[in-house]
């Protein structure tokens, strides 16, 4: 609309200066016929500001119109959100059930870029550090073990997953690092039985 105003106003002030411009002979200043023409100028530039005001009218309810009919788009709700998660946690939990890892972590690979911290998301993150070492993915694996015990500190799995990273480091050679985790673990989670079972690791 500013765009249309700008328009018109520029139209005028075109108008205007080509009536400046239309100097009189200095004889002709006072000449009578020279006053009606300038009057009938006036006139002429008042009916067209009109018309250009009654076109701008009709350009802003029109644009009124086109935005009040525009579809307008569909939140999704909360409830539909969680329901899709908990669905796609169902499908991948069958997944590895079956022992389909790898369709487990396709349908799971969302999962930690998921900002809500509720319990969907925990529990899709620790069946995607599970299905990542079941298929031997160890950097994968601790990656997401990391995390789930970093945003679910307090949470059943997190000294699950410090078990799980030190398993993975025990696989890929790394038993001193292994050790410090377990050392974590123990000093984090003493009562958890993670902690009790981290024992067995370096028996084997």
């Amino acid at each position: 609309m500013n765009i249309v105003r700008a328009g018109l106003y520029g139209l005028l002030a075109t108008t205007l200066l080509a009536c400046r411009s239309m100097a009189l002979p200095d004889a002709v200043v006072n000449d009578h016929s020279a006053i009606e023409e300038l009057a009938a100028q006036n006139r002429t530039l008042t009916q067209r500001v009109a018309a250009l005001e009654a076109r701008q009218n009709d350009l802003e309810r029109s644009i009124a119109v086109l935005a009040s009919s525009a579809p307008q788009p569909v939140a999704q709700s909360a409830n539909s959100t969680h329901n899709a998660g908990n669905d796609v946690y169902r499908q991948a939990q069958q997944a590895f059930s079956a022992g389909q890892y790898a369709r487990a972590v396709t349908l799971l690979q969302a999962y930690p870029n998921h900002t809500t911290n509720n319990e969907n998301v925990v529990q899709g993150l620790w069946l995607l550090a599970r299905s990542h070492e079941k298929l031997a993915h160890c950097e994968s694996a601790m990656q997401v073990a990391h995390l789930l015990e970093r945003r679910f500190a307090r949470h059943e799995h997190a000294p699950d997953a410090l078990l799980l990273v030190a398993r993975c480091q025990i696989k890929m050679q790394q038993k001193d690092i292994a050790r410090d985790t377990v050392r974590r673990l123990n000093d984090t989670y003493p009562d958890s039985r993670a902690a009790k079972n981290a024992a067995q690791l370096f028996k084997k």
